[in-house]
């Protein structure tokens, strides 16, 4: 799965998580609208409500999805809670601007 996939992925997830913050109709737009794209160094998120596209950004050093470690390297275990804490406070900051 691509980075691009992942973090769309993990935001639809916080969304469902946190579906009880706010309407149901725009929990539904924010949902199929959803579109993750890389520009420079950042993640660019953009949804829409009411016909009004939204737009944020945020550096994909924030993120540090799925490396193949070898035999030798010690896994990164704080990788999948650093992804969901900085998921989570996409998807509040998507939610505060609805």
């Amino acid at each position: 799965m691509s980075k691009l996939n992942s973090l769309k992925f993990l935001l639809l997830q916080k969304l469902n998580e946190h579906k009880s913050l706010i309407n149901e109709e725009i929990h539904k737009e924010i949902a199929y609208s959803l579109e993750v794209k890389m520009r420079n160094d950042l993640y660019i998120i953009n949804w829409k409500v009411n016909n009004i596209i939204n737009e944020i950004s945020s550096p994909q050093s924030n993120f540090n999805f799925y490396k193949k470690s070898e035999y030798n390297e010690t896994p990164d275990t704080n990788q999948i809670t650093n992804n969901n804490s900085e998921g989570t406070k996409l998807i509040l900051e998507i939610i505060s601007k609805n």
